[in-house]
């Protein structure tokens, strides 16, 4: 979760969840102000966590015992509420999708950086728009997003070239 200028690993004792400062995932950036953390676990059991900070989406794994990498360059230019996704078949390479610009967005890690899958991820154009993306068995990305403005969700699917409605 976000706490002033980092974001911190949270444990399970027990029942308690405690904080371990001494871990934090390090934002990028002179004056970071982390927020909407998505977090995930990859087939290897790696932690990767995703956030916004100052109109950019940034995504690191973790490493090791203890150091966390970021994984390529921060995405977006007026981004926010990164959301992961991560595959348990095929390549197991997660996905993320975003709302940038009042539209969602998504791309897909190909092992040393993001590839954007098509320009958006199409269906509405809102602002209190919400994204959350998910990976079908066959590693197909789905990308469902919804707002207020036309009280409607749609779910996307990637066909490998462009973005297909599924469903009416």
């Amino acid at each position: 979760f976000s706490s002033g200028q980092r974001l911190l690993r949270l444990n399970c004792f027990g029942s308690d969840w405690l904080a371990t400062p001494e871990d934090p995932v390090q934002p990028f950036g002179s004056a970071p102000q982390p927020r909407d953390p998505a977090i995930r676990i990859d087939p290897l059991g790696r932690v990767l966590v995703a956030w916004e900070d100052g109109g950019r989406i940034y995504v690191s794994r973790r490493e090791g015992a203890s150091n966390y990498v970021a994984m390529g360059s921060p995405l977006g230019t007026n981004a926010s509420r990164p959301r992961l996704a991560v595959s348990t078949v095929g390549d197991g390479q997660p996905v993320l999708a975003w709302v940038e610009n009042r539209e969602p967005r998504a791309a897909r890690w190909d092992g040393s950086d993001w590839q954007m899958l098509g320009a958006t991820a199409g269906g509405i154009v809102d602002d209190d728009l919400v994204v959350d993306v998910a990976i079908q068995a066959d590693g197909t990305p789905l990308v469902a997003s919804g707002g207020k403005a036309n009280n409607t969700v749609f779910v996307r699917r990637h066909n490998g070239s462009v973005w297909q409605t599924v469903g009416t």
